[in-house]
């Protein structure tokens, strides 16, 4: 699965040199692995893996992540995608998203440690999906 490149990178690092890592980009253009996207407890498990991943990276200090959805989010899935983000603490944090707001939905981003921003054209460029180590380092 395209959801474990995380899992694979930190196996492969030592353990310092993966919490090391400052920045970073991940890109999610469509969807989770190929199939048609269901937003159902599958999909929310690899979504919720990567954020486990992430949460190893003591040192992460910016990231970006471009997420696109081939369909409308409601406010609960909303709430759903935004819950494992919600406990990150980093110094720059960006996150942009392929569909608009629901009714409701800006109530979730209330103390969000990231900037959100909705956009259906992501970056064009970026891998179907895949992660961009920018800078790593021993702590």
């Amino acid at each position: 699965m395209p959801t474990d490149i995380l899992s694979h990178l930190r196996d492969a690092l030592p353990s310092h040199s993966f919490r090391a890592i400052r920045s970073l980009e991940i890109s999610c253009l469509h969807g989770l692995y190929h199939r048609e996207q269901t937003l159902d407890n599958e999909w929310f498990g690899y979504w919720n893996g990567i954020w486990d991943n992430v949460k190893l990276m003591e040192g992460l200090l910016d990231l970006q992540v471009w997420l696109k959805l081939d369909q409308d989010v409601t406010r609960e899935q909303e709430a759903r995608l935004f819950k494992p983000l919600m406990g990150l603490e980093l110094r720059d944090f960006k996150l942009e998203v392929t569909w608009p707001a629901s009714k409701g939905s800006n109530a979730l981003l209330l103390g969000a440690p990231f900037s959100l921003v909705r956009n259906n054209a992501p970056i064009p460029g970026k891998p179907e999906f895949g992660t961009e180590i920018v800078n790593g380092g021993p702590l």
